[in-house]
This record gives structure tokens, C-alpha cells and sequence, in this order.
């Protein structure tokens, strides 16, 4: 059975400017679609509400941009690599559309 990761990763400008940030990591490991999707709304619903989602090979990510802090807070959703393109196409934009 695939399993699924969410991860998170917060970058300031000068984070951004070097290539290279250090905070980032797990918000949940080796979990079940749903329980990755329940994970990563979770936490988005504590975002701006200038939020964006994007799609790539073995992930979809969501981030938003903080004017307090001037950080970039990005959340994502990976999936196996064992996953098809077709069937990572489609779960790309599935995801996009329910995020």
C-alpha cells in the first residue's frame, strides 16, 4: 500500500535569497491519503488567507506569505514514487481542487 508524507517548510527572505532553509520537516510520515489530506487542512485552516496550491510530479503544495514575520510558509503533500504519472496527474490536481 502507498503511503503519503506531509511536510512544511518556512522560509524568510534571506532564507530564500541562499537557496537554503532550515526550518523545515514532517507535520505527518508514512499516513494514509486521508489521514494526510485531514493533516494538511489542519493546518492550512492556521495560514492567510492568500493561500495558493500547486501541483508537481510526487507532490501538491499550499503556502502563503506572512506580513508579520516576512516568511513563506509552505505545506505539501509527497506520495510514493511508485505512483504512475497518470495516476499522479490525477491525484495532483484532485488534490488542488479539494485543498
Amino acid at each position: 500500500m502507498s503511503r503519503f508524507d506531509v511536510t512544511f517548510e518556512r522560509t524568510s527572505e534571506q532564507e530564500a535569497e541562499a537557496g537554503e532553509s532550515n526550518r523545515r520537516g514532517f507535520i505527518v510520515e508514512d499516513c494514509r491519503l486521508r489521514d494526510a489530506v485531514d493533516a494538511l487542512r489542519a493546518e492550512r485552516s492556521s495560514m492567510r488567507d492568500d493561500k495558493y496550491n500547486r501541483a508537481h510530479a510526487f507532490s501538491v503544495e499550499t503556502g502563503s506569505y506572512e506580513f508579520e514575520t516576512g516568511d513563506t510558509l509552505t505545506m505539501g503533500i509527497r506520495w510514493p514514487y511508485t505512483v504512475t504519472r497518470a495516476s499522479s496527474a490525477r491525484l495532483g490536481r484532485l488534490l488542488c481542487a479539494i485543498l
